[in-house]
């Protein structure tokens, strides 16, 4: 890279493979790329959270699969109402494994999400565990951010490991 940007950084790090064929990333760039990705996807999230804040009613969306709060919803949003700053929460209902994609893209601002489930660039606090059910192995996690069968699909009881997730 050149000083010709204050702005940019010199990574001094190779980001492409150029043959007079193709052009293909380094490991560099592949790492570069992914965490771009996370960063703008950030920048565009914080952006409707903020545009929503700023609007005339603001209001907190929360993401809830219909049906998968383990009967904790009702509580859960009247310990929120309770506090300081309360705002009123828009529930968005959603399918199985959407919460996470709704809150990186800020069109959620929580959401009630089962484990196990991607955390990329989402905080997480655990409400509750079902000591009836363990909570999954690490070597669980779903692989490229695919997400289980929700629990009214499957045999077993449904898992009641819920969280409030928002994002970092």
């Amino acid at each position: 890279m050149t000083d010709t940007s204050p702005h940019l950084v010199d990574l001094r790090a190779s980001l492409f493979e150029r043959t007079t064929h193709s052009v293909a990333l380094t490991p560099a760039g592949t790492v570069l790329l992914d965490q771009a990705r996370i960063a703008l996807d950030a920048l565009d999230a914080a952006a409707r959270r903020a545009q929503r804040a700023a609007g005339e009613e603001p209001k907190v969306v929360l993401a809830v699969k219909a049906n998968a709060d383990a009967g904790r919803l009702e509580a859960i949003l009247e310990r929120y109402a309770a506090g300081p700053g309360a705002v009123p929460v828009e529930i968005r209902l959603c399918g199985w494994g959407e919460q996470p994609g709704l809150l990186r893209r800020g069109e959620a601002d929580a959401a009630l999400v089962y484990e196990p489930f991607d955390h990329t660039g989402l905080d997480t606090e655990p409400v509750a565990v079902d000591a009836k059910r363990p909570r999954p192995r690490a070597d669980m996690r779903p692989h490229r951010g695919l997400m289980p069968h929700p629990p009214n699909r499957c045999h077993r009881k449904p898992c009641s490991s819920s969280g409030v997730r928002v994002p970092r």
